[in-house]
């Protein structure tokens, strides 16, 4: 499955065109999914953003960095909605602790939030509830420890079963 099969649902998952400045949302001013905290734009560059802007953010910053393009078709668009959702580090110590529960005793891999050849090589039987599993337990246990992220638990969670 290549990038631009998913990117569309990724921005409409996003929030599309619309602007917003969550005051509990860390990120700031965000549209497209791409805030001026987690790029290094100014608000004002970031409400300006054109959708074709932020595809070119999200290739070149999120889909190329995470190698979401070495992993199985079926977990492609799942994985990188996380990477968008939660960085790359944190999705991808998802999928390795995915794999460590799917896969035998002996042939577990560090979970380390690096996509290497041990990882791939791991996820290459997973399935993709599996992660989607994983990625909802995530967010019960970022919830658990910040009460305060309770009201966006929702969202993400539905989100990680539909991704």
């Amino acid at each position: 499955m290549a990038f631009e099969n998913f990117i569309d649902k990724i921005l409409e998952r996003e929030g599309g065109d619309k602007i917003t400045d969550d005051p509990l949302d860390s990120g700031g001013v965000t549209k497209y999914g791409i805030s001026a905290k987690g790029s290094g734009l100014s608000p004002e560059k970031i409400k300006s953003l054109t959708e074709r802007e932020a595809i070119d953010i999200y290739r070149d910053n999120y889909y190329k960095p995470s190698k979401c393009d070495r992993l199985p078709d079926r977990l492609q668009e799942s994985f990188f909605d996380a990477v968008v959702n939660c960085g790359i580090s944190r999705a991808t110590k998802i999928l390795q602790k995915s794999a460590n529960n799917k896969n035998p005793k002996g042939n577990q891999i560090s979970v380390d939030g690096r996509i290497g050849n041990a990882t791939i090589k791991a996820v290459s039987n997973l399935e993709v509830e599996r992660f989607k599993a994983f990625r909802a337990r995530f967010y019960c246990e970022l919830v658990a420890k910040k009460p305060q992220s309770e009201r966006f638990f929702y969202g993400w969670f539905s989100r990680a079963l539909k991704a």
